[in-house]
């Protein structure tokens, strides 16, 4: 708790506005949210969105590696395993998907 109150003092304008303005529910927007953290170089806030945006259902492995803003954390353990998530997320989905009635999985290329 004290960290988190010590860091609220700690962050530039722009990152509080930004905070101010979280989106909620949205995976994609956590995303996005994440990525805008990254760039102003706050990492706590970073990965604490990523791992909002993998736990809403944002299963975008290769969004996750190819991001320029986000190229700093590929060799973090947090990111990695935020990473593994994102997949398991993927293989999942298109599980559930080529279980549907008609086959979507040639909808997939599975």
């Amino acid at each position: 708790m004290l960290t988190g109150l010590v860091q609220l003092f700690t962050l530039s304008p722009l990152t509080k506005q930004i905070r101010k303005s979280q989106p909620r529910g949205d995976g994609e927007a956590r995303y996005y949210l994440a990525r805008t953290y990254a760039f102003l170089g706050e990492r706590t806030l970073a990965l604490t969105e990523l791992e909002r945006a993998v736990d809403l259902g944002f299963f975008c492995p290769s969004a996750l590696e190819r991001d320029a803003w986000l190229e700093p954390y590929l060799t973090d353990s947090d990111f990695q395993a935020l990473l593994v998530q994102a997949r398991k997320g993927t293989e999942r989905a298109a599980a559930a998907f080529r279980e549907t009635p008609r086959g979507g999985g040639s909808a997939l290329g599975a």
